[in-house]
């Protein structure tokens, strides 16, 4: 299945590029498409796409939302993927 993947702000910078699509198989979740793109692009990226565990940090290092949605309001990283979805990455920035 295909699945367009976009990201912004300093993920962006680090993957070297904002939008592109990436075929996964049928029934992979957000934490399948987060390992394809950590092994895609290495070490650089793995920090802000690395499962917090029982820990969560705070802030959090990467939101992802898929098709608008965060996947907080869904299954986590174990929210399944369909063909056509979009998943949007990003790592907040606070500030004022």
């Amino acid at each position: 299945m295909n699945i367009t993947v976009r990201t912004v702000s300093a993920l962006k910078e680090l993957v070297g590029q904002g939008e592109w699509v990436t075929t996964l198989p049928e029934g992979s979740t957000v934490a399948d498409l987060l390992a394809s793109v950590a092994a895609l692009h290495g070490s650089k990226v793995s920090l802000y796409l690395s499962d917090p565990g029982d820990k969560p940090t705070y802030p959090p290092l990467l939101r992802v939302l898929v098709n608008g949605a965060d996947v907080g309001a869904l299954q986590g990283r174990d929210t399944t993927l369909k063909d056509g979805d979009d998943v949007l990455m990003f790592s907040p920035i606070a500030g004022g």
